[in-house]
């Protein structure tokens, strides 16, 4: 746990601050979600283009391991969490809440995946895309996240949780 604290902490204080300057751009209006977006990401691409070999690892083990080690980080880092709910509910009002949750989790998930699987992408590219291109990562990451978070609401009929 303390490793993932210390590795985990400088990325959200970052992300603060970033997210404190778009707020303060912002003044009293709609956030810009390109700029809550790039708050949440670009921390975290640039220190795993720093220390990828150490980052990666800890982040698979967050999702590989029990859930009660992710439950003590979410703890420890829930004050981050509410702030960028917050951050997105205020760029994005006509989202519902838990439809707004769930496109915040794949967009983890997007995260997640481009930076633990970067070699992954250089075999299915045939070596043309670079993840080691931290801008042009961003760049596509927020893209794609822009999209899936701005994507319409449809109804979605629940068949039960996923265990």
């Amino acid at each position: 746990m303390s490793v993932i604290t210390r590795r985990v902490g400088p990325v959200n204080d970052r992300r603060l601050a970033l997210l404190d300057q778009c707020e303060r751009e912002a003044g009293d209006g709609p956030l810009p979600l390109e700029g809550v977006l790039d708050a949440f990401v670009r921390p975290v691409v640039e220190i795993y283009a720093s220390h990828g070999r150490e980052f990666a690892p800890m982040m698979g083990r967050l999702y590989t391991e029990p859930s009660e080690l992710l439950e003590n980080v979410y703890k420890k880092f829930e004050p981050v969490v509410t702030r960028f709910i917050h951050a997105y509910q205020r760029a994005l009002p006509g989202l519902p809440r838990n439809e707004l949750i769930w496109r915040m989790h794949f967009a983890i998930g997007a995260i997640g995946h481009t930076l633990a699987a970067s070699h992954l992408l250089r075999i299915l590219s045939d070596g043309q895309c670079d993840p080691s291109d931290v801008e042009g990562t961003i760049k596509r990451l927020e893209a794609f996240m822009i999209a899936g978070l701005k994507a319409p609401v449809t109804e979605v009929e629940h068949a039960g949780a996923i265990h």
